[in-house]
């Protein structure tokens, strides 16, 4: 039987859903009170791919135009769970209960007629389409789009229509043995309009006579946005008209200019400008600065902005500098080591950087470049002289991990920690640590193998039946070692075998040591030397203010204010307790991003503020200042300036942490 569930997807990754859309939708759910509506967003769509059909998620992120993954989508959902989808552009005028008289069988909605006058077999689309769930039909769709291999030529309609949409249903029903479990919704029913007739009733055209006696015998209205088509930049439909640019095509420009760029004022005659869209900024809107800046070419998916050859028009921009990166990683084979954590990423993935390059000629990730654009970007940079590839994986919400993964195909990975972060995004420890093994489900199904600490008892559970070379302070793991001290910078041993070293290095805390030491492992497995290994961790310097000793004038600063959450707040304040160094002061901003709990892990600090008894504690920011605490603390770093200016300090040894939009670092030279 076909359930009573009404879906409607809407990726929503660039576009809002507009109020039209919405309104038309409300006419769905009014007119069926006893049906579950189902509303599919860009996450869920990629939850249910992943969670039911595996097999089938590079071939969904592998199509050039997202109309193709929406009706990839739609058929995927029908088929596990049944229902009834409808397009956004539709309005119900009535209840289908009684249009559907055998809910055995599966229905489509036939075309106008005017729309199929040239073919002789019955013409229906996929706006809206009724079954229950595993229909055999929609198996046989699944079934041909696996083997589905696509000539991409820059014909968008065609290529869409035949691949993915009402071209290729009609020819595998034609193909279809089982025809008496296919039923139809009469054009009538649900299509009364054409699309030519709903164009001229917009411009007041129309025989409005004549659509109201179609509309009295009608249940459902479509109104043919294809918004897919004129991708919502005008109410032409000849934009349609202007060629798409393929893959393969895109890649052999991007050989000739193999400079990429998304900002238009830093364009140059070599490198191609991308413009990436977003809620905020629209680069199609740059592109012209773009060319007047220099670069040969630019990249846009807004037609309307194209006026010259030199305008590459594809389907969305985001998602073609991905396939593009992926498309150059496939050719250079490149190994790929990832690097993601709750702390202490962006500092293990400069250590591996720093010492695999005494060995290797490798592309990384800069500063913090660690959502999907910065690993485009970085695979994009691969050369044939390149040997490895390393790569920061940042989220801060669930997927994000799993999306990366799938963007850089790692063989290796390393998962620094897991603690408290972006609980805004996530909404609670659990999200954290299931998001963060992500990179571990990624090398798990590829065969890769991953770096772990061997004492971390969680993420030794989630690595169940992956490949692991192992670091720790067991004399066991294949690279292990111990804290000598860290007053204030760290020094350490560490050994592969019988041999020990010892570095010294120009960091402080000793929060920091299983950072070097998995640096290090990974250096050991790529047969760096021991030599150039203690080499560079020796002379590595820290910069962004992370983990850096600074002595001043007056006073000896710790500064850790490039990022702040519980986990590392509490590690860095244990390490400064441990400082032999009297007297100190700890200058703590706000931890930002924790959701409706932050004023809990605020207090927490607080608690651990009491324990250490520091001879000055001075706070910054509305969550800490929310705790009632008996420190002093100050709503912003303006007041902060202000303070320091008039009341300096002098001869304290100073923690300085908070996290990055807080902006403590420029209360540096006041110290």
């Amino acid at each position: 039987m076909i359930p009573k569930i009404i879906h409607q997807i809407w990726e929503g990754r660039t576009e809002y859903l507009s109020d039209s859309y919405l309104m038309l939708a409300e006419t769905w759910k009014e007119n069926h009170p006893d049906w579950k509506y189902e509303f599919w967003d860009e996450k869920r769509i990629v939850d249910f791919i992943y969670n039911y059909y595996p097999e089938m998620v590079d071939i969904y992120f592998d199509y050039q135009y997202n109309i193709q993954r929406w009706h990839v989508i739609r058929y995927l959902i029908l088929y596990k769970m049944g229902g009834l989808y409808v397009d956004f552009d539709y309005e119900c005028l009535e209840s289908f209960n009684k249009y559907i008289p055998d809910d055995s069988k599966c229905y489509f909605a036939m075309e106008p007629k005017q729309h199929y006058h040239f073919l002789q077999s019955p013409f229906f689309n996929n706006a809206l389409m009724a079954t229950p769930s595993g229909h055999p039909f929609y198996l046989c769709i699944i079934d041909y789009l696996k083997g589905l291999n696509i000539s991409y030529k820059g014909d968008k309609y065609m290529e869409v229509m035949t691949s993915t949409g009402s071209l290729a249903l009609v020819n595998l029903y034609k193909k279809f043995i089982y025809k008496d479990t296919i039923d139809f919704f009469s054009s009538k029913l649900v299509s009364p309009f054409s699309m030519n007739e709903v164009k001229d009733y917009i411009e007041g055209k129309a025989n409005e006579g004549l659509l109201e006696k179609k509309m009295k015998k009608a249940i459902a209205i479509h109104y043919f946005k294809h918004s897919w088509l004129i991708n919502n930049c005008s109410e032409s439909f000849s934009n349609h008209e202007l060629p798409y640019t393929p893959i393969s095509e895109l890649y052999k420009i991007y050989l000739q200019y193999p400079l990429i760029c998304t900002d238009s004022q830093l364009g140059s005659e070599d490198s191609l400008y991308f413009a990436i869209q977003s809620y905020s900024k629209d680069g199609n809107k740059f592109s012209e600065d773009a060319l007047y800046a220099g670069c040969p070419f630019v990249i846009v998916d807004n037609p309307s902005v194209v006026k010259s050859n030199r305008y590459i028009l594809v389907d969305n921009v985001q998602q073609t500098l991905q396939q593009l990166a992926d498309y150059h990683h496939k050719i250079m084979g490149t190994p790929v080591i990832c690097i993601t954590g709750t702390c202490g990423k962006t500092t293990t993935k400069d250590l591996i950087v720093a010492i695999l390059s005494t060995r290797y000629k490798l592309v990384h990730t800069h500063g913090s470049e660690n959502a999907d654009l910065g690993a485009s970007l970085t695979l994009l940079q691969l050369k044939p002289e390149h040997e490895v590839a390393v790569i920061e994986l940042g989220a801060c919400c669930p997927g994000m991990i799993r999306e990366l993964a799938r963007i850089t195909r790692p063989n290796y990975g390393i998962i620094t920690n897991i603690g408290i972060a972006h609980l805004n995004g996530f909404g609670s420890i659990e999200a954290v640590r299931h998001s963060k093994c992500e990179l571990y489900d990624y090398i798990r199904q590829s065969g890769g193998r991953i770096f772990i600490y061997k004492e971390d008892v969680y993420l030794q559970s989630a690595a169940e039946g992956i490949g692991q070379i192992s670091y720790g302070e067991s004399n066991d793991a294949f690279v292990f070692g111990q804290v000598v001290m860290a007053d204030p910078c760290l020094i350490f041993d560490w050994g592969n075998g019988e041999v020990r070293y010892t570095v010294s290095t120009n960091m402080v805390g000793e929060y920091n040591f299983l950072n070097f030491l998995a640096a290090i492992t990974v250096g050991v497995f790529f047969n760096v030397s021991p030599q150039n290994i203690n080499q560079a961790a020796n002379s590595y310097v820290p910069t962004n203010y992370r983990s850096q000793w600074k002595k001043t004038l007056f006073n000896e600063l710790i500064i850790d204010t490039f990022n702040a959450n519980p986990t590392s707040m509490q590690a860095a304040l244990a390490s400064f307790y441990k400082l032999k160094a009297n007297p100190k002061a700890v200058i703590l901003g706000d931890m930002l991003g924790l959701g409706p709990e932050s004023l809990k892990f605020h207090a927490q600090i607080i608690e651990r503020l009491n324990e250490y008894c520091f001879e000055k504690v001075i706070l910054c920011g509305d969550q800490f200042a929310a705790t009632n605490s008996a420190y002093f603390c100050l709503h912003d770093v303006e007041a902060l300036h202000f303070y320091f200016s008039t009341c300096p300090i002098k001869g304290y040894s100073v923690l300085i942490k908070g996290s990055n939009k807080i902006h403590l670092e420029t209360i540096v030279n006041l110290l």
